[in-house]
């Protein structure tokens, strides 16, 4: 290691795993978590980058600026600082997957969400686990606008990783023994209608929306993002001006290869179908995820499409479709590829009257989705930001807007 991050180990012992109490500083700059770590250069050196050992410091101001610098020595000098970013909502982290080129320990990556091709993205290993997540939980909340949380969300991190390690240990294994909901059964009726009842049961607990956000009609709701269930639960829902018998008939032929709804389906290769009610079929499907540095996704899935005669007595009436991981004998899971994993998801109509006594439809939709590790928490910092809700939105918007120039084209104005 190179002489000066030799000094830079030496000048403070103690901190070696990161402070854990906030400090203000006389300009009113609060500490909000500081601590050694090696990080990658921005420039390679004779062909490669190189790792160097820094002293890090979270800070906020007055203003509500949240700023990640480094030093060469551990001090309180800002000016001192070999660099610094100024983070905003366009920026996430996550762990770097296993396999993807960054052989220091303990490794995860802060940068922005969407690659633009400028701001730099810094990859960062810690001493531990434990150091590592403290590290991504308190700049996800200084990310967030929520500085005052990162304390809570720090003294967390050993609680959770301890649930972590009893209930999932294999996460970070691509070809790891599915949950125990990808391997429900599918070729019984019966087996399609019981995830339709779990479609409804999650959207109409309460409990379980902890978050809500209405804009324009629609509201967006989501889980206790960790809590409850290994999936992150989202739900989107509002009317659409139409009956529901014409939105669950251009539902359907739009999802269809071709249709103007069809792009989550396009490649899919279809494994079975099944022509009892409610129809469906299982279908996988393969996705090169466009981040560096992420493994890429597949999925293996049911499909069943309930009409309302066939919606059971114990839920509200209603038609849609239900989506839900399963396992094929022809699809194994493959080393290097995360499989995603669906719990109970898809999209559900209901009547609604208006003031008018005109009968249009209530549209709900509920994902609830695992796509692990990096990606899974890039979909957490995406909703967290608001970049994911405005397009949840802005998809519901335009599934309306398809609708209504369906309604238009079939009944001749």
């Amino acid at each position: 290691m190179a002489d000066a991050e030799a000094s830079a180990a030496t000048s403070a012992p103690a901190a070696e795993a990161g402070s854990a109490a906030a400090a203000t500083s006389p300009g009113g700059t609060e500490v909000i978590h500081e601590g050694w770590c090696v990080k990658e250069s921005g420039t390679k050196f004779c062909g490669r980058y190189q790792w160097q050992k820094r002293w890090f410091r979270l800070t906020t101001d007055r203003r509500g600026t949240s700023r990640l610098s480094y030093f060469k020595v551990c001090t309180d000098n800002q000016s001192q600082a070999a660099g610094s970013v100024q983070l905003d909502p366009s920026y996430c982290t996550r762990p770097v997957e296993k396999g993807h080129g960054k052989t220091q320990p303990f490794c995860f990556a802060c940068g922005p969400l969407v690659e633009d091709g400028v701001k730099r993205t810094y990859y960062i290993s810690c001493s531990s686990e434990q150091s590592r997540q403290e590290w991504m939980e308190v700049l996800d909340a200084v990310i967030e606008g929520e500085p005052e949380d990162a304390k809570r969300r720090r003294a967390t991190v050993s609680q959770r990783l301890a649930m972590a390690m009893s209930s999932d240990a294999s996460e970070d294994d691509p070809a790891a023994v599915p949950h125990a909901s990808s391997r429900r059964h599918y070729a019984e009726p019966h087996a399609r209608l019981l995830e339709w009842t779990n479609l409804h049961r999650i959207a109409n607990d309460q409990k379980i929306w902890r978050k809500s956000d209405t804009k324009s009609g629609i509201t967006v709701s989501r889980s206790q993002f960790g809590d409850r269930s290994s999936c992150d639960q989202i739900k989107i829902e509002g009317v659409v001006n139409a009956s529901v018998e014409l939105l669950y008939t251009f539902l359907q032929q739009a999802t269809q290869a071709g249709g103007k709804l069809d792009y989550p389906f396009r490649h899919e290769e279809v494994m079975a179908e099944y022509d009892d009610e409610p129809i469906g079929h299982v279908f996988y499907n393969e996705y090169n995820v466009p981040w560096p540095r992420i493994s890429h996704r597949d999925i293996c899935c049911a499909c069943a499409w309930v009409p309302f005669h066939k919606s059971p007595p114990e839920v509200a009436p209603s038609c849609g479709v239900v989506f839900y991981s399963v396992e094929h004998a022809e699809k194994p899971r493959r080393d290097g590829i995360f499989r995603v994993q669906l719990d109970a998801s898809g999209i559900f109509l209901k009547h609604h009257p208006t003031d008018s006594g005109e009968i249009i439809t209530h549209m709900t939709a509920v994902i609830q989705i695992n796509t692990h590790t990096s990606l899974q928490r890039m979909l957490r910092g995406a909703y967290r930001s608001g970049i994911l809700k405005l397009g949840l939105r802005s998809g519901f918007e335009h599934i309306v807007e398809q609708v209504e120039n369906y309604q238009r084209i079939i009944n001749g104005y």
